[in-house]
């Protein structure tokens, strides 16, 4: 798949921001909105009219083109972090964002991404923006539409005035839902909404065409299980009139909420240690990343340039979530950043490391930490582990890479614990890929592990492009395996590739 210039994937586009474009327009009252669809590496596939005009590009000029197109240079990375992030299915959220037009001017725009899948099973994602460049201190105008474009990423449903039977869904209703569109065509709210009883069914419509008001409902879908709040309107203005059923996961909300409020603490915390852009270090190509999970798990990493001939790279994982985990990542890389510095080996550094944490972080508290030396003069690699997942070294003239040893005990686990220290000498051509265990644990609803075996099989194919490539061939093909989305664990990356 992936052929985006096949009649049916791009009448499949079309129909999906034609959807996006009616809900937000009939629902809404909203006609200005860009609505725009890429893909998984971030290209454009389609954008409607709207969206060209706001940032001056003909779609001829955006189709095939990354998304980074049209952000300024300064938000790019961040931008690109939050798009992995939709893609694996964090909340919509409002982002108010600016951007860049073709003749170079800023263009504020509040946008909300989010996820779709397509039949065959691939990943995209579609966005809606509005304008908002002359209205950016208009603080309720803002806010009115920050909350319209939110309500359009929720299940919405339209049912006739006259049958009761649903006549439109948009995507997510429709994914959701469970059911296929012609057999959601053939029911009513009630069939959908058991709890609620045909009375106060007829009661509400009655009320909210004669009082001309919204009302909100709450029930119970499957007994106590999902709790939903369902918010009725009338759309008088199309004939014959319809209701439209704005459905939300009232359950499903207050944890979010709650993890919202954790995940800009945490996130804060993590983007001061993850760094911007990885080193510069003569004769090699090195790239790094995080896809988080939606609660934020603790891998970080980090490289340290000691001197002009050496570099240490660290990639750890520590227990717990949120803001727990963050904190403790922080005072970890701030231990293993202040021994790196003073030029303690990687074995010092995690035995140093384990006795902080051992005394003082408590009995609960642990961590996996990789740690290399990366010596430029003699392209050696002086490493040590604590329990992280065992990196891999692919050879270039090599057929099977070589699993570097295990190492020791997880960080504070045992006081008295010692770390070997190991070297290996990294010729033209060899990749070294360190990864959590978030990557090859990745599954979707299957229960099948991405694996260690699919690691190899894709890097070997992979492994003769620039490490920001690796990297992103991986992610893509992690993200692939685990749809329908749902990612439970950090996924963290280091590629170290010499190049000469």
């Amino acid at each position: 798949m992936g052929n985006y210039e096949g009649k049916d994937r791009s009448l499949f586009f079309k129909q999906q921001i034609a959807d996006k474009e009616e809900i937000l327009n009939l629902v809404f009252g909203i006609s200005e909105a860009g609505v725009c669809i890429s893909d998984s590496k971030g290209r454009f596939v389609e954008a409607n009219q709207n969206y060209c005009d706001i940032h001056g590009y003909s779609r001829e000029e955006l189709i095939g083109q990354p998304f980074t197109l049209v952000l300024q240079r300064e938000s790019r990375d961040s931008a690109i972090t939050l798009y992995k992030s939709f893609l694996v299915g964090m909340p919509e959220i409002p982002v108010e964002w600016n951007a860049i037009g073709k003749e170079g001017n800023t263009v504020t725009v509040l946008m909300n991404p989010g996820y779709l899948i397509a039949d065959d099973g691939e990943l995209f994602v579609i966005t809606a923006i509005i304008d908002i460049t002359e209205q950016k201190h208009a603080k309720d105008v803002i806010d009115s539409y920050g909350k319209m474009l939110s309500e359009a990423y929720k299940e919405i449903y339209m049912f006739s005035n006259e049958t009761k039977k649903i006549v439109k869904v948009n995507r997510e209703g429709l994914q959701n839902s469970g059911y296929e569109l012609e057999e959601l065509l053939k029911m009513t709210p009630l069939d959908l909404w058991p709890d609620m009883t045909r009375g106060s069914f007829n009661t509400l419509t009655t009320m909210i065409e004669t009082e001309e008001k919204d009302l909100m409902v709450h029930e119970t879908m499957d007994g106590s299980k999902y709790e939903v709040e369902i918010y009725l309107k009338l759309l008088r203005d199309v004939s014959p009139p319809l209701f439209v059923a704005i459905v939300h996961d009232v359950t499903e909300a207050k944890k979010l909420m709650k993890v919202r409020q954790e995940l800009v603490v945490a996130r804060n915390i993590r983007d001061h240690i993850i760094p911007l852009n990885p080193p510069v270090v003569e004769g090699y190509d090195i790239e790094g990343t995080i896809l988080s999970s939606p609660t934020m798990g603790g891998d970080f990493y980090e490289f340290i340039t000691v001197n002009e001939r050496s570099t240490v790279l660290c990639i750890g994982d520590v227990t717990g979530r949120g803001i727990p985990a963050a904190l403790l990542m922080s005072g970890l890389h701030t231990m293993v950043r202040s021994l790196a510095l003073f030029k303690a080996g990687a074995s010092e550094i995690l035995r140093f490391t384990n006795i902080m944490l051992f005394r003082y972080a408590g009995a609960s508290k642990f961590a996996k930490l990789f740690v290399g030396n990366l010596d430029r003069g003699n392209h050696r690699l002086t490493y040590a582990n604590a329990g992280f997942q065992r990196p891999l070294l692919f050879r270039a003239n090599a057929e099977e890479p070589e699993l570097l040893e295990k190492g020791g005990y997880a960080l504070g686990l045992k006081q008295d614990s010692l770390y070997a220290e190991r070297n290996l000498t990294l010729d033209v051509g060899d990749v070294l890929l360190v990864f959590s265990d978030g990557v090859i644990k990745a599954s979707g609803n299957d229960s099948n592990e991405f694996g260690l075996d699919n690691l190899v099989s894709l890097v070997r194919k992979v492994m003769d492009k620039p490490a920001a490539a690796i990297v992103d061939e991986i992610l893509h093909a992690v993200v692939k395996h685990i749809r329908p989305l749902h990612v439970s664990d950090d996924m963290t990356l280091v590629v170290i590739k010499r190049s000469v």
